[in-house]
């Protein structure tokens, strides 16, 4: 029998997890036209800046929950402002050097990662250590990822809809020249989607070492899905990256738990993006 429920429950959680970092990368897209490669960078700063400061052994730190996971998600925003006004701001103009730069820092990242605290893998201590076992059977961490993705999704929809910044950030993304002819500058909104940014990659990072693992290579397969979830989306589509996210985290949960084949996992996204490239540019909802 084709383990349907399974296959659900799995897409959500994925897919959940795509979709925060997926929203991140979109947003810096839409006021920047920017991919930025060292989004995933920022997914494993903030899974290991909370077990660092939350649970790792022979340190002073072991902060509760309610004071390591804000502050890791702050040192998650602040490498990303850095990156930000280090890298990125300074070579706006030059695509090429974006790309290069930020992926050379993701490397370097991921090597400082693994000199401090080794290759190896390990686990995150659960926020919610039981087990729900009904018509589906889920972790107490893959309820928490469900449930807070879906208020972070709502929030910044919320945010660009009614806020006023929320607007400056659609402004900018739709019509950059007519947001200065109408005498706003766009730092604000620009500073605003890259906090977002930073916050939302964090907090997926956080979670999905709860729900897996962390090591040093965490941060690249997370990035690939992410780009492909955007491309798929549309670029610069909010609503696009949100629908990507849980239709690749469908495919990629049948091909692994119907089908048998975790080894393909990895390959769900690439082939989605080629079929985005070869056949519909724009993506689902994309404008370009």
């Amino acid at each position: 029998m084709f383990p349907i429920r399974e296959i659900a429950t799995l897409t959500l959680v994925t897919g959940s997890i795509y979709c925060m970092l997926a929203l991140g990368f979109t947003l810096i897209y839409s006021i920047g036209r920017i991919e930025n490669l060292a989004h995933g960078t920022i997914l494993m700063i903030g899974a290991y800046s909370y077990w660092l400061l939350h649970e790792a052994p022979g340190t002073y730190f072991h902060f509760p929950t309610y004071v390591a996971f804000p502050l890791a998600c702050l040192i998650g925003i602040g490498i990303d402002l850095g990156v930000y006004f280090s890298i990125i701001k300074r070579n706006i103009t030059d695509p090429t050097v974006v790309w290069i730069s930020t992926y050379i820092f993701a490397v370097i990242m991921e090597n400082v990662i693994a000199s401090t605290f080794s290759y190896a893998p390990f686990g995150v201590l659960p926020l919610v250590p039981w087990v729900y076992k009904g018509p589906i059977t889920i972790s107490g961490t893959g309820i928490l990822i469900i449930f807070i993705n879906a208020i972070l999704t709502s929030i910044i929809l919320i945010f660009l809809r009614f806020a006023p910044l929320g607007k400056k950030v659609r402004a900018l993304s739709v019509n950059p020249k007519g947001l200065l002819r109408c005498g706003i500058s766009p730092t604000q909104p620009t500073l605003a989607g890259w906090i977002i940014s930073g916050l939302l990659a964090s907090i997926a990072g956080i979670l999905m070492g709860m729900f897996t693992h962390i090591d040093p290579y965490m941060w690249f397969f997370p990035l690939v899905m992410a780009f492909c979830v955007v491309m798929f989306g549309g670029l610069g589509s909010v609503i696009g990256s949100v629908v990507a996210a849980y239709i690749i985290g469908f495919v990629e949960s049948t091909v692994v738990i119907g089908f048998g084949e975790p080894r393909l996992r990895q390959v769900i996204g690439m082939i989605v993006l080629m079929g985005i490239l070869l056949f519909r540019h724009r993506g689902l909802f994309g404008r370009e």
